[in-house]
Parts: C-alpha cells; structure tokens; sequence
C-alpha cells in the first residue's frame, strides 16, 4: 500500500516535468500539455509522496514484540542445540559445539527484540556467542595439536557459557540445561512460520539425517525438478544438497543406516510429468549419489519408512492402477511383504520403531478419498487394521512424535487441507492439533526432536501453486 501511492506520486510529478518539456519541443499531449493540468499534477504527486511518508511505519510506530513470545522461541532454540550436543563432549567435538552456539545466536539475533530488559538480552546473547568463538579457538588449536591452547579455549567457552546461562535467567529464561525440561510434550497453540524454502515445489520427498531435514525433488508448478535441499533447525537455515541424478516427483525417502535414500517416484519426459514410473533406488554417500538394488516393483505416490533396521515401502500407483504389495529392503534385496489390506496411493507412513503406520491416501482420484488406518509388523509380516483418521484425505504427510502419529495437511477435489489430528499409539485414540497456517498438500512432513515441522506443497488443488512455505509446531 505505502510503495504504491509513493510511486503514484512519483509518476505524477514525472508526468508534469516531462509535460513542461515536451511543450518547450512543441509537442503536444492534451493531459499534460496544460501548464495548469501539469501544476495539478505536480501538487497532486507531491501530496502522495508526503502521504506515502507518513503512512511508513517509524520503529516506534511498530507493534512491540511480546517477550513471552520471544522467549518460548529461545526456550525451543535451546531445547534444540541440548538435543544437537546431546552425549558430546567438548573436548571432542569443538568444532560442533561452535557451530551449534553460532547457529543459536544468529537465530536470536534475527528475532525482533521487545523494548524491555534489552541490555540483559544483548549481554546473554553477547556471552553465547564469545562462547562460540572460544569452541572455534579450540578447534583451531586442536588442528595445530597445541593442546594447552585448546583446553584454555574450551575453560574460557565453558565461563562464558556459565556468564551466558546468568544473564539469560535474568532475562526470563530456564536454566540452558533445561531448556528441553521446560518445553515438556504438549504441544504449542499454533504453528510458526520459519524462513521460506529457496524454491517453491511439492510432491516432495523428504528424510532426516543429523537433526538436517532434507526435501528432494518435487514439482515446481509444469516441471519435474532434481533439486535436493536441507534445513538446518538449529540456525533456522536452508543449505543446498547434491541434486538427484534424475528429475523426480512424488518419490519416497528414507534415512537408512544413516544414509539418505530416495527411491520410486515418476521420471518426465518432456511434456510428460508421469511418462516413467520409477523402481530406481539412490543413496546419498559420500557427498554423491550411489545406484542401490531396485525396487521389485516400480511405483510413485507411495510411502516409505524404516522399521527393525528395513526400509519398507508401501502403496502408491503405477501405469494407472494401484500397487498392492509391499516392498521390505534388508540391506541387500528387496522381497514382497504381505499386501496392504486397503490398496491406495497419496498416502502417507511412518514409523515408531516397531512398526509401519499407513494413514489416509485415495483412489487414483482426489474425490475418492480415504481415512484409512493400518500398522504393518514386518516381524510377522503381518497387518492390523487401527482406528481411522477422523477426516479423510490422500496427499497428506504425517511423522511420529512422542508417542503420536501426527497426520498433517492434504487434499480434497475443490480445496486443500490444513488438518492436523494425532494419533495417540498408546491410547488408539486421536485428536485435533493446531490448523496449518498455510493449508497445502503434497507437502514434506518431518519430526525433529519435540518439533513437528511441514515445508513446501501445494496451495491449491491438483498442481496449482506451489509452495515455498515452510512451518513448525513445537511441542511445549
């Protein structure tokens, strides 16, 4: 609103002066040929621009951050560097320990601050980064072997950690190592938005390694793209991956063993979004990708999680039709599992450990939508039919966190979903969570610690409007 009346204006008086001249070269314009009409021009635009000025917002015209709100954000932030330096000694890993606190600090700083307690908030975030800095000297002396040089730097990092731990309660905050007590296992009353993916896609595959989410392939709207990229919840930050060896969309991925897997999914061929059905399997090793045994069935719109040490894959279409049989990856081969009892694609899984849960998915069409909720035991090989999901939907993600699988987003023939219900493993009970704050489907969904993250998607049915979108729900 404010840049278009500033450049209204600005047009106007550029309209009068460039009037003023062409009647000095005789050339006439009846709108602004008039020395009168070029005046009223001029007066007209000036007043905009002042109008323009005024409507700017100055920094104490902004609406105050709340600290309360801040400090939930620092709380999570610090709750996730805990789990990141979980069971890692300094001594050993310094290098990690800089660049977790660096990650925290410039999260801090990119949050507005309120006008309260400032000086106690710069001194804490102050402290947190000499701390940082003081991890980076003992990596440094560690590379040279000095060793005196490296203990004195890891001393001065754990003083200015016990300085920063002072100043941040001052301010309002837990204990830093309690951070992860304090946030407990409910969850937040809405989502947050983060920083916005680099490109807008959907039909995404996603897995984490390493507390990185990392999203690959997707739709960017018409096209098939190979583009691998990573989030980093720490410091609130995308990083780019190597990019699949081929175009892919609506794939399955896995962390197996520590590795990213990307298998299935549909390959383009020019204006052809599904000419291929993929059965190609890749793994991400030693910063490229590798050829794994292929899948014993091609398939796309599937999904995939790890259960007793075995990727298993399931549903999903191909050439039209749906794929009933599972596929269960040892390591070494892939072999048939028992079909799934309700064949259907667009679905989502995932896993807690001892099983496979297969939530939601439709018919080859997005009008015949499903609710559908089953748990595959790959240690019998066998399936169980569990409570469905109170809203229908296909296209869809879900994760599991503390105890709960959390379905989220989806589609529907006229519009998208931002749905999100749990369902508690324990109980075999689910309830609502949270709305999305932006409803998409075809989106990545991933846990992280005692965060529920969704990024990309799409805003609208079909293909339309893809997403650069990217939330989290903490759990609180």
């Amino acid at each position: 609103m404010v840049r278009t009346v500033l450049l209204l204006g600005l047009a106007c008086i550029i309209a009068a002066i460039v009037g003023g001249g062409l009647k000095m070269a005789k050339v006439e314009i009846p709108l602004i040929s008039s020395p009168l009409r070029q005046t009223i021009l001029a007066l007209f635009g000036m007043v905009l621009v002042i109008v323009s000025l005024n409507l700017t917002p100055t920094p104490e015209q902004v609406e105050p951050v709340s600290k309360s709100n801040l400090l939930e954000k620092l709380v999570a932030a610090c709750a996730e560097v805990n789990r990141r330096l979980e069971a890692i000694e300094p001594e050993q890993e310094p290098r990690l320990f800089a660049e977790v606190l660096d990650g925290f600090v410039v999260n801090a700083r990119s949050e507005p601050a309120p006008k309260d307690d400032n000086e106690e908030l710069d001194r804490f975030i102050a402290l947190m980064k000499e701390a940082a800095e003081a991890f980076a000297a003992a990596e440094a002396a560690a590379s040279t072997g000095n060793q005196q040089e490296k203990q004195a730097a890891i001393q001065l990092a754990a003083e200015r950690m016990e300085a920063a731990d002072t100043a941040g309660q001052k301010y309002g905050m837990p204990p830093l190592e309690k951070c992860d007590e304090v946030l407990g296992d409910q969850p937040a009353s809405q989502w947050r938005a983060l920083r916005n993916a680099p490109l807008a896609r959907q039909q995404v595959a996603t897995a984490v390694v390493d507390g990185t989410i990392w999203v690959f392939g997707g739709l960017e709207e018409n096209n098939a793209t190979p583009t691998t990229a990573g989030y980093d919840p720490a410091i609130d930050t995308w990083k780019a991956g190597p990019d699949l060896p081929i175009p892919l969309h609506h794939a399955m991925a896995v962390n197996y063993r520590g590795e990213l897997v990307v298998m299935g999914g549909w390959q383009p061929q020019g204006a052809d979004l599904q000419a291929i059905t993929s059965d190609r399997v890749f793994a991400l090793r030693s910063g490229g990708w590798v050829e794994l045994p292929k899948l014993n069935r091609p398939r796309a719109a599937g999904a995939a999680a790890v259960v007793a040490n075995k990727i298993v894959v399931v549903g999903g279409q191909a050439n039209g039709e749906l794929v009933a049989a599972i596929s269960v990856f040892d390591g070494e081969r892939w072999r048939d599992g028992a079909r799934i009892p309700t064949p259907r694609e667009h679905l989502a899984a995932a896993s807690d450990g001892a099983g496979l849960y297969a939530v939601g998915g439709r018919l080859l069409s997005a009008d015949k939508n499903l609710a559908a909720l089953e748990r595959y035991d790959p240690a019998t090989n066998r399936w169980q039919q569990l409570p469905a999901m109170p809203t229908a939907r296909g296209g869809l993600g879900a994760a599991v966190i503390d105890g709960r699988l959390i379905a989220v987003g989806g589609e529907h023939p006229t519009g998208v979903f931002g749905t999100v219900q749990a369902y508690d493993i324990a109980s075999s009970t689910w309830s609502e969570l949270a709305p999305l704050g932006k409803p998409r489907h075809g989106l990545a969904v991933a846990a992280v610690g005692n965060a529920l993250y969704a990024f990309h998607g799409a805003e609208r049915p079909t293909h339309a409007t893809s997403s650069t979108a990217s939330e989290v729900l903490v759990f609180s």
